[in-house]
């Protein structure tokens, strides 16, 4: 019997939207465990998108950190790559839905949000090292 994800993958059509329940903290502080991701197939990948892909039968959200043959990708809490091949991409995240509330991951807003978030501990240790927030 096939993984749930592979048999998804490929009963799913190019402009499929479906619903994946997140669960893990690799993506934190922007995704978190229990966050709905809202992912589109059909859409163009580049870098800095997040994709949900399947690996070894789980779903995994990532950062798409280099393109080419292979989609290399990253979790922001994590230092570990993964090569993705791209027939197993299942789609682009476009929002994530928390406590019912759900927020655009490709507005303007939405993806410069996504793309700054991971450096928000560098910003804050940098303003204690300089003293902003006094001793």
């Amino acid at each position: 019997m096939q993984p749930a994800a592979s048999l998804l993958l490929e009963t799913l059509k190019p402009e499929d939207q479906i619903r994946v329940t997140l669960r893990g903290n690799s993506m934190v502080p922007l995704l978190r465990d229990g966050d709905v991701l809202l992912v589109a197939r059909g859409l163009p990948l580049r870098k800095g998108a997040i994709v949900a892909y399947e690996m070894e039968g789980n779903f995994i959200a990532h950062r798409i950190v280099a393109m080419g043959s292979v989609i290399q990708t990253k979790g922001d809490a994590g230092n570990r790559l993964d090569s993705v091949a791209p027939d197993r991409i299942l789609g682009l995240v476009i929002a994530v839905i928390r406590n019912g509330h759900a927020r655009s991951l490709e507005s303007f807003g939405g993806r410069t949000y996504a793309a700054l978030l991971p450096f928000s501990s560098l910003v804050l240790r940098g303003f204690h090292k300089i003293g902003v927030f006094g001793s």
